[in-house]
């Protein structure tokens, strides 16, 4: 058994509660790209998410001084949670909900600039295609 110094251990109770800080920040992350999905999509992005994150925490661990988990890292990781939902959660909400309204914004105004050129594109493409077929039925005659 190895036994680390103070300053790895707070180095590893940093990483710690950093882990359970991030946890439900991409969770947050997560609700708000999924908001406008139909129930059942929801529930199978969760469900991903949920073995993305299992998968992650395993990593997380194994090299967090190579599989060294003290007895207090769960509760480091919950404290690190409480820390998000206390401190950062109502002003990340804001921050998402303001850059995602942003973001539909000039996403819908790009289609709008876009959406023009394919229907030429469709339509000059329609055009040539019944030509040729024109021109086509026209050899065989």
């Amino acid at each position: 058994m190895i036994i680390y110094s103070v300053k790895e251990e707070f180095r590893i109770i940093i990483y710690l509660l950093s882990f359970g800080t991030s946890i439900l920040f991409l969770y947050d992350l997560l609700l708000e790209l999924i908001k406008h999905k139909k129930n059942y999509i929801q529930f199978l992005y969760k469900i991903l998410f949920s073995v993305l994150l299992i998968y992650g925490t395993y990593l997380f661990s194994f090299h967090l001084k190579n599989g060294y988990l003290p007895q207090y890292s769960i509760i480091l990781v919950f404290i690190g949670m409480f820390i998000y939902l206390y401190f950062f959660h109502k002003k990340i909400k804001l921050i998402f909900d303001l850059l995602f309204k942003k973001l539909r914004f000039c996403f819908s105004k790009i289609k709008k600039i876009i959406l023009p050129f394919r229907i030429f594109k469709k339509t000059f493409l329609g055009f040539k295609k019944k030509m040729i077929k024109k021109n086509i039925k026209t050899l065989y005659k």
